[in-house]
């Protein structure tokens, strides 16, 4: 098997280390978990910017990747290479953006996995409040098509 050390990493890489429903930590004293399920929609205790492999999904750390490198992407378009994009040709950097969260909005269709860990970014209180209300138009946009 091949090593992979970009950010996002292919799918197949993350199934390596699955959630483990049994992990817990203790936290204050208190015996926690980060969620109960893999469809859980909301955290127990939400996973800040250090956290245990197997105690999140495998899917969770595929949409987390592919989040962080979609706004790395996107703050690299200024808004000349926006207003070009839109009204000329798309840039390099513009069209690496979109390639970025359309992958995301696929990501989200992928599984109820999926789904559920965008809701949980979403749900959570670490993310900007903009990058949590993008997450929930993405999962609203999911759902109006399979619906």
């Amino acid at each position: 098997m091949e090593t992979v050390d970009a950010i996002p990493r292919p799918s197949w890489w993350y199934q390596k280390e699955p959630f483990d429903p049994n992990f817990t930590f203790v936290i204050d004293g208190r015996v926690t978990r980060y969620m109960d399920s893999p469809i859980a929609e909301k955290y127990n205790f939400e996973p800040i910017d250090r956290f245990f492999a197997v105690g999140l999904p495998p899917e969770e750390r595929e949409v987390r990747d592919h989040l962080l490198l979609a706004h790395t992407l996107r703050n690299r378009v200024t808004r000349w290479a926006f207003w070009w994009s839109q009204f000329f040709r798309e840039t390099g950097n513009y069209k690496a953006c979109r390639r970025a969260f359309n992958h995301l909005e696929v990501l989200c269709a992928t599984s109820l996995e999926h789904r559920a860990a965008f809701l949980r970014m979403a749900n959570g209180d670490v993310f900007p409040l903009g990058i949590r209300l993008e997450l929930k138009k993405i999962v609203t946009r999911r759902d109006r098509i399979i619906c």
